[in-house]
């Protein structure tokens, strides 16, 4: 069983890899579509777990993408709070976004 940490190399690109799913997320819900997170919260915990029992050195070069995804993450939060996917009628489609039909 190989316990060795991930290197820095590994653990930029499991970083970047969120930071696309965030962005992508992000454009979803600006074109109305409700984008999948699934395991996302998992994902992140485990990638900063690694981050936190590598070496020093290991954890200082993913500084960058790491910073990177946490501002992705608060964008993400923003975008979540004010995202209202389109109420849909299962028989007519979408309705109008107003209050007199």
């Amino acid at each position: 069983m190989n316990d060795a940490p991930p290197t820095a190399e590994t653990l930029n690109n499991l970083l970047q890899q969120q930071i696309d799913i965030i962005h992508d997320a992000i454009g979803k819900m600006k074109n109305n579509e409700v984008p999948s997170l699934n395991d996302m919260d998992s994902v992140v915990a485990s990638i900063c777990q690694n981050i936190e029992k590598s070496d020093p050195e290991v954890a200082q070069q993913t500084e960058t993408k790491m910073a990177e995804m946490i501002s992705g993450l608060e964008g993400l939060a923003i975008a979540l709070k004010d995202f209202q996917p389109p109420l849909c009628d299962p028989i007519s489609g979408p309705q109008p976004d107003n209050e007199n039909g």
